[in-house]
């Protein structure tokens, strides 16, 4: 009994409210081969079966409904009481680290997410949002190794992280971005058949096989096939490349690199394989805070 924590209480006391995995996990914000370790050691640790599952879903054994009806007003109550203990110190310094690419600020796609920050900071006036423009390859860096608690960024950028949990904002909106010296920036429409045999960059310090499908992909299915596809190590050096025009990119539309820098963005129309912004996080990590935050999403 010792070896039992708050976090397996509040897994066990939401599994048993909602009777289902998914919900408990999305509620919980974490992903659910996490909540089953969790609820696993929890019934260890009582050294009772509290839970069974079969195919009509989960339902209690009579020691978990025991437990559940025993421990919930307990769990509320500790709550309270750690509330109020937070609350006797309330100029004490709270911080919630968030990592996101290098042109969050101008890039219009993650308007709404800007606008959420405001949100967060005008409710949560003692919580201090401290914000890293950071490189993709920094931002898996920084979530991966707990330098920061919450990633905002593009669901690409996540592949292959292992205990990542990442929630989807948003579609994002994509463009084309090519050179203002193009000669196929001379036309007001785009045409995707001049797009055939142009370089395409992505940015990726460390780009594999499966990045390079996701690009080609997508090109595809907006009907064309580039010639190959180059992995970047940064934003602002995949801007000054399409600037060069050394190839063309798939991206958001970036306010402060527009016209007058010398790139122009064509609209692309909705595709099956979407790419999201998501916000990321460890999936064994989850403070308070970071609750306040992924609970306004």
């Amino acid at each position: 009994m010792k070896n039992i924590t708050l976090p397996q209480i509040e897994t066990f006391l939401t599994v048993a409210r909602y009777l289902n995995c998914s919900r408990a996990a999305s509620h919980l914000h974490v992903t659910q081969p996490s909540l089953s370790k969790t609820l696993k050691t929890f019934e260890t640790s009582v050294g009772r079966k509290l839970l069974i599952r079969n195919s009509h879903g989960i339902s209690l054994t009579e020691t978990g409904e025991y437990l559940y009806h025993a421990l919930d007003n307990i769990y509320n109550d500790l709550e309270k009481v750690l509330d109020y203990a937070s609350a006797i110190n309330p100029d004490e310094s709270r911080k919630l680290r968030v990592v996101v690419p290098i042109l969050f600020d101008s890039d219009e796609t993650f308007e709404p997410v800007r606008r959420l920050f405001d949100e967060f900071s005008e409710k949560h006036r003692n919580i201090s949002v401290e914000t890293t423009l950071c490189d993709f390859t920094d931002q898996r860096q920084a979530i991966g190794l707990g330098m920061a608690d919450i990633a905002i960024t593009m669901d690409f950028v996540l592949y292959g992280m292992d205990d990542i949990a990442i929630r989807r904002i948003r579609k994002m909106n994509r463009y084309i971005a090519v050179s203002a010296t193009h000669p196929i920036a001379k036309k007001e429409e785009l045409d995707f058949s001049e797009l055939e045999n142009e370089v395409f960059f992505r940015v990726m310090n460390n780009g594999d096989d499966y990045m390079r499908e996701i690009l080609i992909n997508e090109c595809q299915q907006y009907g064309f096939q580039p010639k190959r596809v180059e992995f970047l190590p940064n934003l602002m050096t995949f801007i000054h490349n399409v600037k060069e025009r050394k190839g063309l990119g798939i991206c958001g539309q970036f306010r402060n690199y527009g016209d007058e820098y010398g790139i122009k963005y064509y609209p692309l129309p909705e595709i099956k394989d979407c790419q999201y912004i998501v916000v990321a996080w460890r999936a064994d990590y989850l403070t308070k805070d970071m609750k306040a935050f992924l609970d306004m999403i």
